[in-house]
């Protein structure tokens, strides 16, 4: 094991894999809530990681738009990434053809990550795209219940200020700007949230917020997954779902926003005035 300041974020994961590795990592619906274990989740990470570096030629320093929901496939798709040493893009997935063409020009991005059903919703904005494109789901090694035969994969040397992520701002006032973040940069704060003792392996996050966000990136996918803790993704984000959700998988914290607390507080005064 690295120490804490020589890690980079694959290596950490891969040694809470090494010490979680039998305990559940994901929750996800398939007709009825689900689980990957560590081990589980790993391998098909192992599985991406080579299928990126021999199918699409991706390896250190090369930029990958990821536009996904917020499903099992986000942290795979990030995680094979960081396998590789490449630089995720994480992307809204209602830009505007002018937007996400500005995005992928300015981040250099080599391949675009999506799903099947994303992909046609981006359908009009990837018309004059010549960034290749591929749909996670569709390949068959990463379904729900496949378990891929492959090598453990062998990550590059990665620096922990290496860039990990480049995260674009709203955008508001200009053309959005481009924040790269460092393995460093993030590994820092899941530290700082250890030192806490806020959280432990026998906690559950639901994962609502949409993950291109640094925020509930770094709080409901990277902290959980990077200190044996879970992930619980539910069907969608209505409130009668995630109450499903919680209560079938156990879930001990919820990180949200003031409108996603005010929506709850106002679908309980509903259903309770009726």
């Amino acid at each position: 094991m690295k120490q804490e300041n020589d890690a980079n974020i694959f290596e950490t994961f891969r040694d809470t894999c090494n010490a979680s590795g039998s305990a559940i990592a994901i929750y996800y619906k398939k007709n009825t809530y689900q689980s990957y274990t560590f081990e589980q989740y790993a391998r098909k990470i192992d599985f991406l990681a080579h299928f990126l570096k021999n199918n699409h030629g991706i390896e250190k320093g090369t930029s990958v738009a990821i536009i996904l929901e917020n499903t099992p496939y986000w942290p795979l798709s990030y995680l094979a990434l960081m396998a590789n040493g490449a630089i995720a893009v994480p992307l809204y997935h209602l830009l505007k053809a002018p937007e996400l063409t500005h995005l992928l020009h300015h981040s250099q991005a080599k391949l675009l990550i999506t799903s099947s059903n994303l992909l046609t919703t981006l359908k009009g904005a990837l018309k004059d795209q010549t960034v290749p494109v591929l749909t996670i789901d569709s390949l068959e090694e990463l379904a729900p219940g496949y378990e891929p035969k492959t090598a453990p994969f062998q990550p590059p040397e990665i620096s922990p200020d290496d860039i990990a992520s480049i995260v674009y701002t709203s955008g508001t006032t200009s053309l959005p700007k481009g924040v790269m973040l460092s393995h460093r940069n993030f590994l820092s704060n899941i530290e700082s949230f250890k030192k806490l003792k806020l959280v432990d392996s026998s906690d559950c996050f639901i994962c609502m917020l949409p993950l291109y966000h640094t925020y509930p990136f770094t709080l409901t996918m990277l902290l959980p997954l990077l200190t044996g803790a879970k992930i619980s993704f539910p069907a969608n984000i209505n409130f009668e779902e995630i109450s499903v959700c919680m209560q079938q998988t156990n879930v001990t914290i919820l990180l949200g926003v003031p409108r996603l607390f005010t929506s709850f507080y106002e679908t309980i005064a509903y259903t309770l005035s009726h």
